[in-house]
């Protein structure tokens, strides 16, 4: 489900407040938000990704905006995919210490090249495949 892969990107760059958000801006993470955000809502419906805007994601909207999400014709959009990759790949550019932290879960990822799991809170994935190699560096267990 595409919610499981999309929705803690989403949150985790919305969350950013302070020097990450200062950080996140001057990479191209921030323009790469708002033009996933803009085709989610014009291209699939999603009109959830205005919660996205207020910064602190509650977790009743985070359900919402995943079920949504689910819902919408997004995950055979190759350029969601593109945008999402460019937005966790800005977040994960962030120094270590203004990196939010994300925990990845999800029944199942497939992905057609490589995937990296770098510097996350957990990874607790029941099925994942690759084409390409799959890369883990630097998770962490996650906090309770």
């Amino acid at each position: 489900m595409i919610s499981e892969f999309l929705t803690p990107i989403l949150t985790a760059a919305a969350a950013l407040g302070g020097a990450a958000s200062t950080e996140f801006a001057k990479t191209a993470g921030k323009e790469a938000f708002a033009k996933l955000k803009e085709r989610l809502k014009q291209d699939h419906g999603v009109t959830g990704v205005a919660v996205l805007e207020a910064g602190k994601v509650l977790p009743a909207y985070e359900a919402a905006l995943g079920s949504e999400l689910d819902k919408s014709t997004a995950d055979t959009d190759p350029d969601v995919q593109r945008l999402a990759g460019e937005v966790l790949t800005a977040l994960q550019s962030l120094p270590t210490e203004l990196r939010p932290s994300v925990a990845i879960r999800a029944e199942e990822l497939i992905a057609k090249g490589n995937m990296v799991f770098e510097a996350n809170e957990g990874v607790d994935v029941r099925r994942a495949a690759a084409e390409g190699e799959m890369i883990f560096k630097g998770n962490t267990a996650p906090k309770r």
